[in-house]
């Protein structure tokens, strides 16, 4: 798929997701904002307008930003070989080559925070990339947890909901969101593994310079 249709249809998901929860739990809460367990309602006190225009400056900045930055920057051009999608996974983003489960450690438990990333435009382009989808994912988890728990009433998700939670807060789906950040992040990484070994002209979509 090309840059501009995956771009494209990654924003389309995003804001479909992002409204459609944000419709049902407008339609669950409806105006008693004391069933909301975002953290920006429950610790902060939002109220419906300020939550609305903090999701707003969120996706501005952490979602259309390094989105636009994906779908006009690019691929990043190696001077150090890889072997596999791993392996130029670590160069890609930290500079360096590091043992897969060096980098799977670093990635999943750290990043990108802790190694910092050595190349923060890769990695911004690598957010834009699959912190929508992951986002999506748990908003979609989230509109169904709604209809299970207030309108179907599934007793049996509510306990699944309260076995995988950290105090009121259920991780189901974030859980499902990082899931799916993750698997995004990986389809990342080998799609700009392929563009990082085709010639620059064909990478870039204009023809090279020649050399003096």
């Amino acid at each position: 798929m090309k840059k501009g249709i995956f771009t494209l249809v990654t924003f389309l998901s995003y804001v479909s997701a992002r409204a459609a929860d944000i419709a049902t739990t407008d339609y669950f809460l409806s105006g008693d904002m004391s069933k909301e367990a975002n953290p920006l309602v429950s610790v902060l006190g939002f109220n419906w307008e300020q939550l609305l225009l903090s999701n707003a400056v969120i996706s501005v900045f952490l979602i259309f930003i390094p989105l636009y930055f994906y779908w006009k920057g690019h691929s990043k051009r190696l001077s150090i070989g890889h072997e596999s999608t791993l392996e130029f996974a670590s160069v890609c983003i930290y500079n360096t080559k590091m043992e897969p489960s060096k980098f799977l450690s670093s990635f999943l438990l750290g990043w990108p925070i802790w190694p910092v990333p050595k190349d923060f435009y890769q990695s911004i382009r690598l957010l834009g990339f699959a912190l929508p989808w992951g986002v999506a994912a748990g908003s979609m988890m989230a509109v169904f947890a709604w209809w299970a728990t207030w309108a179907w009433s599934w007793e049996i998700y509510n306990e699944i909901r309260a076995s995988i939670a950290i105090g009121p807060y259920s991780l189901v789906e974030v859980s499902i969101g990082y899931l799916t950040f993750i698997i995004a992040s990986f389809y990342f990484f080998k799609s700009e593994a392929k563009r990082a070994n085709k010639p620059l002209q064909e990478n870039s979509g204009k023809s090279a310079v020649p050399q003096p």
